[in-house]
């Protein structure tokens, strides 16, 4: 770089910090107007802390008088659940059902199906069905086992 060429950067240099210098003395002397400007007053609330308390409870089942594994009940279906996994799941929803005196269960189709009758009455009789299990409605039964209240 040439003298010339750091001659003219040093000349803008100077006259930019003069014009800095000089803008900030108007700022600081310039008369800003007062504005009151009111916030809105806002009404807060606390949520209640959140119970860590909790009940837990576990299946427990119930002595079978009969042997219900490879067999289903053929009786009136009151409602067919596809998604159910477990067995205790279709022992739920029995339990829900006041209308529910039996359920047969299928493993591998995870199906439960809720039975108006049980097998009991002479009409109904079991099938053969070496994926499906029948219940009765308490073959499986809820116990508290723990409560923190």
């Amino acid at each position: 770089m040439t003298f010339r060429w750091k001659y003219r950067i040093l000349v803008a240099w100077i006259l930019f910090s003069a014009s800095v210098q000089q803008v900030a003395t108007v700022n600081e002397t310039a008369q800003i107007p007062e504005v009151n400007v009111t916030q809105p007053e806002i009404e807060t609330t606390v949520a209640p802390e959140p119970t860590k308390s909790y009940t837990e409870y576990t299946w427990i089942a119930s002595d079978v008088l009969y042997d219900s594994e490879g067999v289903v009940l053929q009786a009136s279906v009151l409602d067919e659940y596809d998604g159910t996994y477990l067995v205790t799941q279709c022992a739920y929803r029995c339990l829900l059902n006041a209308q529910c005196r039996a359920y047969n269960f299928y493993h591998s189709h995870h199906v439960c199906q809720l039975l108006a009758e049980d097998h009991t009455l002479p009409e109904n009789s079991f099938r053969e069905e070496p994926d499906g299990e029948y219940y009765t409605r308490n073959a499986f039964l809820i116990d508290q086992v723990r409560d923190d209240n």
